[in-house]
């Protein structure tokens, strides 16, 4: 299957890195909000376009520990890449970490995600 045209949705407002309301936090363990488990994945409509790949605070997008892409995005060219989810806390840029797959897809982005670690209340965050 291609991972460009197959793919589940992140659109939820409360993804973006700006959204700081702090209740309720979401948990990208479980199905909740736009979350459907691992697999594949292209952020859209009110979550915005692509992983927010420089830190966050902690208690944005939705969660508790704020989820971020590091390495930057790959081009067209360099086609299904690895890197790293870090997830920051109390300015601990790298709390903990997951690792996940990106392709440039042209027009978008798609990112093979994970469940966010087992012992912070986490998730990933959008721009």
């Amino acid at each position: 299957t291609n991972v460009c045209l197959n793919y589940t949705e992140l659109n939820s407002p409360t993804r973006r890195s700006s959204y700081d309301i702090q209740y309720p936090y979401y948990y990208d363990r479980q199905i909740k909000r736009d979350w459907k488990g691992p697999g594949w994945y292209r952020i859209t409509g009110e979550a915005g376009t692509k992983l927010v790949d420089s830190p966050v605070d902690y208690r944005h997008c939705g969660t508790y520990y704020t989820g971020w892409l590091s390495g930057g995005h790959p081009t067209v060219a360099e086609g299904e890449v690895d890197r790293t989810v870090n997830f920051n806390y109390h300015g601990d840029n790298a709390k903990s970490s997951v690792g996940i797959k990106v392709v440039n897809c042209n027009t978008h982005y798609v990112y093979y995600l994970v469940n966010a670690p087992a012992t912070l209340l986490s998730g990933y965050c959008t721009e």
